[in-house]
């Protein structure tokens, strides 16, 4: 396992693997998951609570809504009047499609028929626009990957925390140190508007300078 001293300067530090994840962390957080696989771990419906948040993938669109699979080897509905906050969906084929991915969270459960309905608009008036860069916030990890996990901090959309933003020491394993359901606190490290994505990191502000160095910055910033 490779460590590095909060302490030591982040121009002295010369590790391939430690770019090569940091260069990684920062595409992440920019919304480029093209390459990345999901976990096939998921909930059973009978652990299923409303409100609780789930990634998902349109396996079928109609007219009146999508079936969407978070996971548990039922697809959950999710339907057209639950699509969108701003605006009357006449067709849910107008803006969803099969092999699309969506964070969805549950409206209602039908335990002994084993089924359960979704909705994909905010649970609680929460906007990202609210989010800034360096706030602090508390929030629970909702789905574990091998690079990192997805926390839920409220918001419409789940905040990414990289393996590498984790702790200062470099984390081989995530489920080491992170499982799901867990509490935590974090610190927003990157926010982009356009693409509704932002990135967590537990780690210490000077851990998280270094890191953004071996990413290419020219300096340590020291904000």
């Amino acid at each position: 396992m490779v460590y590095y001293s909060k302490i030591t300067p982040s121009w002295a530090l010369d590790n391939a693997e430690l770019k090569e994840m940091a260069r990684e962390a920062i595409d992440l957080v920019e919304g480029r998951f093209d390459n990345v696989r999901e976990s096939s771990d998921g909930p059973n419906v009978s652990d299923l609570k409303v409100g609780d948040y789930y990634m998902g993938t349109v396996k079928a669109v109609f007219d009146y809504g999508a079936f969407v699979d978070i996971g548990c080897g039922k697809d959950g509905l999710l339907h057209v009047s639950h699509l969108s906050d701003d605006k009357i969906i006449e067709d849910a084929r107008e803006i969803i499609s099969v092999g699309k991915k969506i964070k969805v969270h549950i409206v209602s459960v039908d335990y002994p028929n084993v089924k359960f309905e979704l909705s994909t608009k905010r649970r609680d008036g929460s906007r990202l626009e609210d989010l800034k860069n360096g706030m602090e916030l508390e929030g629970k990890v909702s789905r574990i990957m091998s690079w990192g996990a997805f926390i839920d901090v409220g918001f419409e959309k789940d905040g990414l925390l990289h393996v590498t933003r984790i702790q200062d020491e470099v984390v081989k394993d995530v489920h080491d140190v992170l499982k799901v359901g867990q509490q935590i606190k974090a610190h927003v490290v990157h926010l982009d508007r356009k693409k509704q994505t932002f990135g967590l990191s537990m780690r210490s502000i000077q851990a998280d300078r270094h890191l953004d160095y071996l990413h290419g910055d020219k300096k340590p910033k020291n904000h």
